[in-house]
């Protein structure tokens, strides 16, 4: 019973309707905007920062791999000729 008492207060004052609440007054003076400034550290050159670390382990590896495929095409050829002497 008093649940429902209080609820019937709140709900002639206002402030339980449909959850909303009381108005609120403007305050008389705006809000001051808050600026931050973000202080970056130096910029390093390329070779200190570690970003071309990896551009590097790939180029080993493309310089690998075209290796790989160049020995693949010479063995390729190799059995091409070997095949046209079987015949």
């Amino acid at each position: 019973m008093l649940h429902k008492l209080l609820f019937l207060t709140l709900l002639v004052r206002g402030t339980a309707v449909y959850g909303q609440q009381a108005p609120i007054t403007p305050s008389k003076s705006p809000p001051t905007p808050i600026v931050v400034t973000l202080a970056l550290p130096p910029q390093q050159p390329w070779y200190k920062r570690p970003e071309w670390i990896g551009l590097v382990i790939t180029g080993v590896y493309v310089v690998i791999s075209g290796l790989t495929l160049l020995a693949i095409k010479r063995q390729v050829n190799l059995m091409a000729t070997q095949a046209k002497f079987m015949d």
